[in-house]
């Protein structure tokens, strides 16, 4: 059980073993949603508790202004988007937002229009042009801080589809099943279906709109099929872990990995 409490969706990945029994190291490798409510008190912990000395941003350069980070000192924060202000939905952002859609003029079917298809988006963020190498380059990064044996935390709005695709990277890389990878995704459900019967409600009260409901809660969700098409999508283009590191994340084969496992 976490002691963080003003960060939503706060866990360590470590503690998953892989096909060859391995165990990633817990305490090092963090994940969550934004850090745009984090108390002071929480703050001393990420850093002196947790040992968290890099905090990566995955959330685009509108979402940072309108929700920023409290970094506490002492603590380096890269802002490494894996989307632009383009990507419409996953980014959350005061235009897209479903309580201020929901309340607004628009019917539902407009604000319908707005919601992507969450299924969609994820196998884009490693077949789009760009986003690929936006993954790689965070993913360069948490190599650097865990080869020095430094804590780092990455997130994007939610802690769910960016940082969700990052971890899966991660796993694959480490040799972890898929099985364990599509169940630690799901986790982020614990903060993620109330926000989705609040917002689907909303949608109900204010446009009387099931369709709408529906689409809202299933973009709040984390659900097995928006991982699976992640998974998916990676292995068609790498057969393996290994491939996947070297020539999707452009890792060298000679990178030492050891410092991911127990």
């Amino acid at each position: 059980m976490t002691k963080i409490k003003s960060i939503d969706n706060f866990r360590d990945i470590g503690g998953a073993a892989n096909s060859a029994g391995r165990t990633v190291k817990k305490g090092l490798i963090y994940r969550s949603g934004n850090l745009a409510g984090l108390t002071e008190a929480d703050g001393a912990l990420l850093r002196d508790e947790y040992g968290i000395k890099r905090i990566i941003d995955l959330r685009t350069k509108q979402e940072t202004i309108e929700s920023p980070d409290i970094i506490p000192d002492g603590i380096e924060y890269l802002h490494m988007p894996v989307f632009d202000e383009r990507t419409l939905g996953i980014t959350h952002e005061t235009k897209t937002n479903p309580e201020t859609a929901a309340k607004s003029g628009k019917t539902g079917e407009e604000i319908r229009g707005t919601i992507p298809d969450i299924a969609g988006i994820y196998p884009r963020m490693i077949n789009e042009d760009g986003r690929r190498e936006n993954i790689a380059a965070v993913v360069a990064k948490i190599l650097e801080s865990t080869s020095k044996g430094e804590g780092v935390l990455y997130h994007c709005t939610a802690g769910k589809d960016r940082t969700g695709a990052v971890t899966a990277v991660l796993y694959k890389m480490l040799g972890v099943p898929e099985d364990t990878i599509v169940k630690e995704y799901l986790l982020t459900n614990r903060v993620a279906k109330p926000l989705a019967r609040k917002y689907s409600t909303l949608a109900l009260v204010f446009k009387h709109d099931r369709a709408l409901a529906k689409s809202i809660s299933d973009a709040f969700l984390a659900k097995k099929e928006y991982i699976r098409a992640f998974l998916d999508a990676l292995n068609r283009k790498y057969e393996t872990g290994r491939e996947l590191m070297e020539k999707g994340m452009n890792i060298p084969p000679d990178t030492d990995m050891d410092y991911f496992f127990e």
